[in-house]
């Protein structure tokens, strides 16, 4: 492990602007394997020859040709269901061609096995101090009771809309990233996450960055139970009551956001690579 050398590669085509939504996990890989001792990089769209390339975004890069004698490695981190459109047949090339596949849930590695892709290993999302990115905000600084990012469709806005039906005020982000999204986080008194797909998967790149920031969340109820007692879990249709609820209970709010923070730290990233490396 000490001899090897990695390359975090974040896919990034011209002009798609989605690519960031991964930056996080980059951030996180770079700095557990810095942790660990072990050389590594990060760069967009660069591979390189003598290292073995952690690929983030590998679906937006369907050409397993390119990439043929190259030692990569993709961080699988999309949610695959019936609905989705995540697994193509260039993109299970691209999976089938290299030296093994990372994936973050492990409801996903059945679906991974049916398509032929071997030497898949679990990897979930971990906790890493420099990951406490999200700037602190004292209680008068929180202007929006609700914070929701993300694509929006007609399940996701109806909850939007009754909670700002109960005169709550709420804020939506669409292609918002980095410092931008992060200020938003910080003046929200709590963050909804409410699924896109009747499959209900849970958002865990998206929930891990939340829970270590400490930040209180929201989220529809799912089949996974990944971050079990560290967020506050309900049914759809209780995702408005609930957000009253905690919105009006400041004591109660923190708290959440308190020991979702807490029971995470107990999962480093850096635990979990060393034991995959």
């Amino acid at each position: 492990m000490a001899d090897a050398r990695y390359n975090i590669v974040l896919i990034d085509p011209p002009g798609y602007g989605h690519a960031m939504a991964f930056w996080e996990v980059a951030m996180l890989l770079e700095a557990s394997l810095t942790t660990l001792g072990i050389p590594v990089t990060l760069q967009n769209n660069r591979f390189e020859a003598d290292a073995t390339n952690i690929v983030l975004g590998y679906h937006l890069f369907p050409d397993a040709a390119a990439l043929r004698g190259l030692r990569y490695i993709p961080y699988q981190l999309e949610q695959f269901s019936p609905e989705s459109v995540w697994i193509t047949p260039a993109q299970v090339e691209v999976l089938r061609g290299a030296t093994e596949v990372w994936e973050y849930s492990a409801r996903n590695l059945s679906i991974l096995e049916a398509q032929g892709i071997g030497n898949v290993k679990l990897l979930p999302l971990g906790y890493h101090p420099k990951l406490e990115m999200i700037p602190p905000a004292g209680a008068e600084e929180k202007v929006v009771d609700v914070l929701h990012y993300g694509s929006l469709n007609p399940r996701r806005q109806k909850v939007l809309s009754e909670l700002q039906q109960a005169g709550l005020r709420v804020e939506s982000l669409m292609g918002v990233y980095g410092r931008e999204r992060d200020e938003a986080i910080a003046r929200a008194k709590l963050v909804i996450s409410i699924h896109f797909y009747q499959a209900k998967i849970l958002p865990q790149v998206r929930i891990a960055y939340l829970l270590n920031n400490a930040v209180p969340v929201v989220c529809e109820a799912s089949e996974e139970e990944a971050f079990a007692e560290m967020i506050a879990t309900v049914p759809y249709v209780s995702l408005t009551e609930t957000c009253v609820a905690l919105v009006k209970d400041r004591e109660s709010r923190q708290a959440l956001g308190r020991r979702g923070y807490e029971l995470f730290r107990q999962r480093p990233m850096t635990e979990y690579l060393r034991r995959l490396l």
